[in-house]
């Protein structure tokens, strides 16, 4: 249910197997944070309810206490970290996001 208000919503995503499952704008090496462009259908991410439009704000990786900030990333750094935790197996792999905020 969508809250009015200035409240932040988060969804974290827990990867254990499969792909990651979203993506995010190869080309674009100048703004951010990085936004997703695309989720895979029934992947971790999709079932958790990460959306088209939502920012990449942290991940996770194996042997990290807490999540480390993706917000200053460039949607090409992101696309490129996706890309190699996937080739490489990375995981379990945490992922933070957050949905946008319509004022935002």
């Amino acid at each position: 249910a969508e809250e009015e208000g200035e409240e932040k919503e988060y969804i974290e995503v827990r990867v254990v197997k499969g792909s990651v499952g979203v993506s995010f704008n190869g080309d674009d090496e100048t703004s951010f944070p990085p936004i997703v462009i695309s989720v895979t259908k029934d992947s971790e991410a999709s079932k958790a309810g990460v959306k088209k439009g939502d920012w990449l704000v942290g991940y996770k990786g194996p042997d990290d206490a807490t999540f480390k900030l993706t917000g200053m990333w460039k949607p090409s750094q992101a696309q490129g970290w996706v890309e190699s935790m996937d080739e490489d197996v990375v995981r379990p792999l945490g992922l933070k996001f957050r949905r946008k905020h319509r004022l935002e």
